[in-house]
């Protein structure tokens, strides 16, 4: 609030990394918050792209020598997003966002995989990404939900679903009791619209991919084809 007359607002989006943002400006109190928070971005973009390879090499029981290259070649289109680049050096939280996303897909895989172990850490990692950016509420939801599904509705997906609505619950409660809403203020001052949509869009596809990204988009499906016919 910039009136202390006034009740707090909500006027970011980005709850989660505002909290652990005041653990190293308390700790590191004369070194300016920003630099702190751009190694740190840096350092999660870095996890995202290694999760990116992982992800895909495992999509191989045994990864061969083609599998290695999908993979380098993943991780390399998630590298050379300008945007993820920039926006996870500005000091943001979108570094944490992207590799808590990546990271939650790594534990479903494995979930997936026959892996038992894991679940009640997918269930910390989606939670926080529920902190992190508004739209992760249904980022989670979606995850688990179709986990769930894909897992034949077992009864510890439906556990994990249970929790996560606990969780949800309690922090949209503590929303509304500390900021008076259970949306942030900036969803009521930048309400969504298709013609913004739009532009997001469009800046996405000249800074985020850029012709780094597109080349692999535009070139994999000749590829694979070619690949075929070699086979």
């Amino acid at each position: 609030t910039f009136d202390a007359s006034y009740p707090p607002v909500e006027g970011m989006t980005n709850l989660l990394w505002t909290l652990l943002s005041s653990l190293w400006i308390a700790a590191f109190t004369h070194i300016d918050p920003i630099h702190t928070a751009r190694l740190l971005g840096a350092m999660l973009f870095l996890g995202s792209i290694a999760a990116t390879y992982t992800l895909v090499l495992n999509l191989q029981e045994q990864p061969d020598r083609t599998g290695r290259v999908a993979a380098t070649l993943s991780a390399l289109l998630v590298a050379s997003s300008g945007s993820m680049a920039y926006y996870a050096l500005s000091g943001l939280e979108t570094g944490l966002w992207v590799a808590l996303y990546c990271y939650s897909l790594l534990v479903i895989q494995r979930l997936l995989r026959g892996q038992s172990s894991g679940r009640w850490t997918l269930l910390a990692t989606l939670c926080a990404l529920a902190m992190t950016r508004p739209e992760g509420v249904l980022v989670s939801a979606i995850l688990l939900i179709g986990l769930w599904v894909i897992e034949g509705r077992s009864r510890t997906a439906l556990k994990l679903l249970i929790g996560y609505g606990m969780f949800l619950v309690a922090l949209e409660l503590f929303r509304l009791w500390y900021y008076g809403s259970l949306v942030p203020n900036t969803y009521f001052a930048k309400p969504p619209g298709g013609m913004l949509g739009m532009k997001y869009l469009g800046d996405y596809l000249v800074a985020g991919v850029a012709v780094l990204g597109l080349l692999p988009l535009i070139l994999a499906p000749g590829l694979s084809g070619l690949s075929l016919l070699i086979a």
